[in-house]
């Protein structure tokens, strides 16, 4: 008869209640959709802030670090991936073991200042040390500081980086400054080649590097080479040129750099390698130095 009854009623208030839950979800769900969008638009600019710190970091050869509470021994160190590389290590590694690669004396010092941030004594470090990795000694510059909580000591973090060409490049830069004002001031040519060694060794400290004086007559004399066994250089004393005459002699013979990788099988050494195996010398290179009319 076109008039609504209760039970048509209750069930259109039951319709106009769902739909309105209906509406309610949806616009929960689009609610969540476009959370979700903004998590991920904020996730991606996470990822790319970390992916510029690492390249950050390496390019500037700095890394972080921290030690992972509770700030108790055995102490546990987190690396970020640059310090890591630096370290040639894992990116969790003890304070122990990190330690342990370092001279005796950084060693101790470090120890000591890592040791008095935990206990709270000290807020921050700042130093130095050497550390072997693999073959090579680096020079790594280590800053902390030190947070508290409730004035007890609750987090160090911290960076390090390698500065070890930095270093190198000063150093060298000082023995170049020295070797130039000796051979400026006149003073003895065997000085002014101990400076020039100096400098290169400084830069290769696993090496010993020696400069040789040729005289058409006499052959190779020694002009330095304070870290080569005296034994060794009397006994290339005199020496001739020729093509089989070690590095130094061939390099003179061809007029050009000779690299020998293996003295003990390389033809050039065939008459010295007994010698250079008395004397642990493995490998050499040699590079003639001429004057301005070439010889």
């Amino acid at each position: 008869d076109g008039e609504f009854t209760e039970d048509d009623e209750a069930v259109a208030v039951q319709f106009a209640q769902i739909a309105s839950v209906a509406i309610g979800w949806a616009r929960l769900i689009d609610d969540l959709r476009k959370t979700q969008v903004d998590l991920s638009h904020q996730l991606e600019e996470v990822g790319r802030s970390r992916r510029l710190l690492t390249d950050a970091e390496r390019v500037a050869k700095l890394g972080s670090w921290e030690i992972e509470p509770p700030l108790t021994y055995p102490l546990r160190l987190k690396l970020s991936e640059e310090a890591a590389r630096i370290v040639e290590r894992d990116a969790a590694v003890s304070f122990d073991e990190l330690v342990a690669s370092a001279s005796a004396d950084d060693a101790e010092m470090l120890r000591q200042r890592v040791a008095d941030l935990v206990a709270g004594h000290s807020q921050a470090l700042d130093m130095e040390i050497r550390l072997r990795t693999g073959a090579v000694q680096k020079r790594l510059h280590i800053k902390a500081q030190v947070t508290s909580d409730r004035g007890h000591p609750a987090h160090v973090i911290g960076t390090l980086q390698d500065v070890t060409q930095q270093r190198l490049d000063a150093e060298q830069d000082r023995l170049n400054a020295i070797a130039f004002a000796g051979i400026a001031a006149g003073n003895p040519l065997e000085d002014s080649l101990a400076n020039v060694i100096a400098m290169y060794e400084s830069r290769f400290p696993d090496g010993i590097c020696s400069i040789l004086l040729y005289d058409p007559k006499k052959g190779l004399t020694s002009g330095s080479a304070e870290r080569l066994p005296a034994a060794y250089n009397k006994a290339i004393e005199g020496l001739m040129p020729s093509a089989k005459g070690g590095s130094c002699g061939t390099a003179i013979f061809r007029r050009e750099r000779v690299i020998v990788t293996d003295t003990q099988s390389d033809p050039l050494w065939a008459d010295f390698a007994p010698l250079a195996a008395q004397h642990g010398l493995a490998a050499c290179w040699s590079t003639p130095i001429f004057d301005g009319a070439r010889n």
